[in-house]
């Protein structure tokens, strides 16, 4: 499901709340937290870093078997951290601008999460369930931050979602071409009788 869409001169983001929705709108590469589990200030991985700014100990652990078994969407694998109220969670180095980013998202305790970065939004998360958001916008994303309300012990990601916006065929535009280009040629054979 579309949650909105803002449009701009320089870009046009979208907003999604359901995978199905955003995996029909995008080509992607899929990051499961499939690694040996480790904590550190940052991760790379294909394509973006992940960190923690802000917080306490900014620290991600990342990895199977995760520290805790939250927001663990598919595979044995998650990514998370500490959350101290003023933690922010980041998504950058990306190795070019996506245009496409969407994750799996899970708190310890309901809170609201403000998307700071490439682009800006909100969503609410409830206790230990795992919440999708996604995002396209032709502008390019090279950021995205995510900040949790309600100082939740534990903010876990699971699945990150990179890529690009799908092509969109021009419904029928050959078709409309041929069907004038017949007109045409039929109005012609008209005028010569």
């Amino acid at each position: 499901m579309v949650i909105s869409s803002v449009a701009s001169l320089a870009s046009a983001a979208t907003f999604f709340s359901d995978l199905a929705s955003f995996q029909a709108a995008t080509t992607t590469t899929v990051e499961s937290f499939e690694n040996a589990y480790a904590v550190q200030p940052s991760f790379t991985f294909t394509g973006f870093t992940i960190s923690e700014t802000n917080g306490t100990t900014n620290q991600i652990g990342a990895g199977t078997p995760p520290f805790s078994s939250t927001g663990v969407v598919s595979g044995t694998g998650n990514a998370l951290y500490q959350d101290n109220g003023d933690s922010l969670l980041n998504f950058t180095a990306f190795s070019s601008p996506f245009t496409a980013f969407g994750l799996w998202m899970t708190a310890s305790q309901a809170a609201t999460v403000t998307v700071s970065g490439s682009v800006a939004s909100t969503f609410d998360l409830t206790a230990d369930t795992p919440q999708f958001f996604g995002v396209t916008d032709i502008g390019g994303l090279t950021s995205i931050n995510f900040s949790a309300s309600g100082s939740p012990s534990i903010v876990a990601v699971d699945d990150v979602y990179t890529g690009t916006i799908s092509a969109v065929p021009l419904p029928a535009g050959g078709v409309l071409l041929l069907a004038g280009l017949g007109g045409l040629v039929a109005l012609r054979r008209r005028k010569k009788l």
